[in-house]
Formats: structure tokens, C-alpha cells, sequence
């Protein structure tokens, strides 16, 4: 009986908000902090559907926008959460506005059927954690992800014009109503619903992202959006399962990602790897393709050390890594900006800046150009760190993380120096 419910309210819920366009005409915008007939009409109308547990006190506030968001999502529109526009109010007011659903379960709690679908999101892919019963954050978690999934794929039906990124949708897997527990009853949820390739969004990309980081083929949590990476990885794991290398999580690769005998790839592949050319002055970013560092994507004058003080040479990993913004060299009572470790006291970092005294406060600050370190980007000029523009300085900072590979190569060896006497 509850599968024929469902499945009727579903019908319903698939019609198009465009259905309602004329009815529209009848109703004006709503902004959060509203109060009114108009307000309290809408509210009146939320209770009658089981989603306004509130007052009926003609105010557009926190309860009333929560419970009107929870009508939203349920139903398949557009989710705004500071206004209610007239496309929305037509629906709530038409005969195929869906009443809230029953809640099965929700946070906290401790019983058979969290244990189930833990089982199931566990199976699935949406956690890696086993199951235990209980209701706690890590399985809310992973609810939120197999909720947006679902709503994703029924929205992506209902509204293929409208991207899922403008839908609103917000999911906190706090609670389980009846639609969503069926697919854990009847094992309905299917594992692949579509090939997945770059420049796609969504959730489920996003569980596809959490089997490959799970398996150490990403190098980083799931966003929901297929990049590079993204791609560079699903080629990694088809090559590691005899799967056609096409970058493409298709039905044979993301069931194969689903199956016990998963192959564990034995060392994550960051997204960089940075050489450093002492002949040329110039760093060089190369980006991970899914068999190696082979994509030449940034290319970086800069200066390294002299000969008195080169820059040691040699390939670097186990310490690397942001270290501040603002780096001050105390020795040399002079600063750069984005400091990024490559062994001990040796950094990539931006060009050299000196402190300036505001005339009008007093205070020092390090903001002051030292433009020979810009004009004489391209020779060797430091005391063994690397230099470059700011900008450069910036992008490894952000985009190389922790035990990125630095390599730091020379072909012309330098001139002897004389020994000291």
C-alpha cells in the first residue's frame, strides 16, 4: 500500500512548475520579515500540509521559512529561503501541493532500522563507516548524501532546464521520512543512473568521488564536482581494474567501484608535482593525468639561490607544505608573502618586501616593494629559497598540499669557488 502512495505522490510531484504559471498572476513576492493576510494565509496553508508546527501569527519568520523550504523540497520546486516568489505560493495552493511525509526516523536515535540503512549507505558507497545503530553525525552525514541524490536525480526529470546547483535543495540527513526509508526497504536505489564525466555536478558525482577517495585514487574529499582530478582518478582506477581508460564513470566503471575486490591504490597521487629548473629560473607545475605527472599546466619565472648559497638540489615530498601568508626573515629584516616549505628553511616564496611606517599612525607594517627582487626575477639571487611573483607564490600556496613532490634539478654544474684561506 505504501509503495502505490508513494509512487502516486511522486506522479504528482512530477508536474512542471511552469503548470502553474497562470495562477501565478494571483499572488506578488514575499520577503523574509513579511507580516500580513497574505503571510498568514500561506501559513495556515503549510499547517494544514503537516509542515508548520508553529503559530499561525501572520509573521515570515524562522519557522515559517523553515517549513516553507521543507514544502519546497518535498515537491520539487525551485528552495528559496528569503522570500517566497508567486510561482512557489501557486503550487502551495494547488491541488498537487504534497502533504509532509511521516517521519521513520531521526537523530539520536538507536534502533534496527538506522542499522538497515546504515547497511545500505554502507553498501552504496555513501559511508565507510560499519554499521552500529545508532542514529549519530556520521550517519547523518551520509544521509544528506543519498538524499540529495535522490532528490537530485527526480529533479533533474522534473526540471532539466534548471541546473541542480540553482535548485536550493539543502539536505542535512537529520531525519528519514517514508519516501526516502522505502529505498532501504526494498533495495530500490540503483547504482548507476548516468555516465558521469568532467564538468559535471551533482551528488552523484559526488559518491562517485567518495569510493575514489575512499580507495586512495583522489587525493581529496568529495565537492560534488567532476574536475580534472576528478577525471585523472577515474582513469587511475580503470587502468588498475582492465577498464577502458576513458576518464569516464561509466555503468561498468561505477559498479566496479561498487563491487568487494576493489584494488586499493598503494599511494594517493596528489594534484602537482613542481620541478625546479636552476638553469632556466624557472618552476614548473605538472598535473597529475591518472598515470602520471605528464601535463605541463603552470610555468614560473623565478629566482633561486646563488652560488655562494644554492638552492640544494634534489627531489623533496615528506615535508612540503603551506607554511604563512606573511613570512618574515628575521635575519634579513624583510618579508614575503605565501611561504610554502620545501625542506627545512628553504621555501618557495613571493618577492621580498620591507616593513613601512605609516606616517599617520605610527604603526610598521610590510607592505613596502623591494622592486630589485621583482626586476631580477630570472637570475639567482636569493640565499637558497626560491622567489616568484606574487601571484605564483599564491597559486602553489593554495593548489599544492601537504608532501606535494618538489624537485630541484640543474644540468650546468656551478663554478668551483675558490677555498677560503
Amino acid at each position: 500500500m505504501l509503495k502505490k502512495l508513494l509512487a502516486a505522490l511522486l506522479v504528482i510531484a512530477m508536474l512542471p512548475l511552469s503548470a502553474f504559471a497562470a495562477q501565478a498572476d494571483a499572488y506578488s513576492l514575499i520577503e523574509l520579515g513579511a507580516y500580513g493576510k497574505e503571510v498568514k494565509a500561506i501559513q495556515q496553508r503549510l499547517k494544514d500540509l503537516g509542515y508548520l508546527r508553529g503559530d499561525v501569527d501572520g509573521s515570515y519568520w524562522t519557522q515559517t521559512k523553515r517549513a516553507m523550504m521543507a514544502f519546497q523540497q518535498t515537491n520539487y520546486i525551485p528552495v528559496t529561503e528569503k522570500y517566497i516568489d508567486a510561482d512557489a505560493q501557486a503550487y502551495l495552493f494547488s491541488d498537487a501541493a504534497q502533504p509532509a511525509l511521516e517521519t521513520v526516523t531521526k537523530l539520536g536515535e538507536k534502533n534496527d532500522k538506522v542499522e538497515l540503512m546504515q547497511q545500505c549507505l554502507y553498501e552504496w558507497g555513501f559511508t565507510s563507516e560499519l554499521p552500529d545503530g545508532t542514529y549519530g553525525s556520521g550517519t547523518a552525514a551520509a544521509l544528506a548524501e543519498f538524499q540529495s541524490t535522490i532528490w537530485s536525480r527526480i529533479w533533474a526529470e522534473k526540471n532539466p532546464e534548471i541546473g541542480y546547483d540553482e535548485s536550493g535543495f539543502v539536505a542535512d540527513g537529520n531525519s528519514v521520512d517514508t519516501f526516502i526509508y522505502q529505498y532501504f526497504t526494498d533495495k530500490s536505489y540503483t547504482i548507476y543512473y548516468n555516465d558521469l564525466s568532467l564538468g559535471d555536478k551533482g551528488p552523484d558525482v559526488g559518491r562517485v568521488q567518495n569510493l575514489l577517495y575512499k580507495y586512495n585514487y583522489l587525493w581529496r574529499e568529495p565537492d560534488n564536482a567532476y574536475d580534472y582530478f576528478t577525471q585523472a582518478a577515474v582513469i587511475a582506477f580503470q587502468k588498475a581494474h582492465d577498464l577502458p581508460a576513458t576518464g569516464i564513470a561509466d555503468e561498468a566503471t561505477q559498479k566496479r567501484l561498487m563491487e568487494s575486490d576493489v584494488v586499493v591504490c598503494e599511494k594517493v597521487s596528489l594534484p602537482y608535482r613542481l620541478v625546479v629548473d636552476v638553469d632556466q629560473q624557472r618552476v614548473f607545475a605538472y598535473a597529475w593525468d591518472g598515470e602520471g605527472y605528464t601535463s605541463l599546466v603552470r610555468e614560473m619565472i623565478c629566482s633561486t639561490g646563488t652560488v655562494e648559497t644554492p638552492t640544494p638540489l634534489g627531489v623533496y615530498s615528506e615535508k612540503t607544505g603551506p607554511l604563512n601568508v606573511w613570512h618574515k626573515f628575521r635575519v634579513y629584516n624583510c618579508w614575503a608573502q605565501y611561504s610554502y616549505v620545501i625542506e627545512g628553511g628553504i621555501l618557495f616564496h613571493s618577492v621580498l618586501y620591507y616593513n613601512r611606517v605609516n606616517e599617520e599612525t605610527g604603526e610598521e607594517t610590510h607592505g613596502y616593494l623591494d622592486k630589485a627582487s621583482l626586476e631580477n626575477l630570472g637570475t639567482r639571487q636569493s640565499h637558497g629559497c626560491v622567489r616568484l611573483q606574487v601571484e605564483d607564490a599564491k597559486w602553489i600556496y593554495n593548489n599544492c598540499p601537504r608532501k606535494t613532490e618538489v624537485e630541484v634539478i640543474q644540468l650546468v654544474p656551478d663554478p668551483v669557488l675558490p677555498e677560503e684561506e
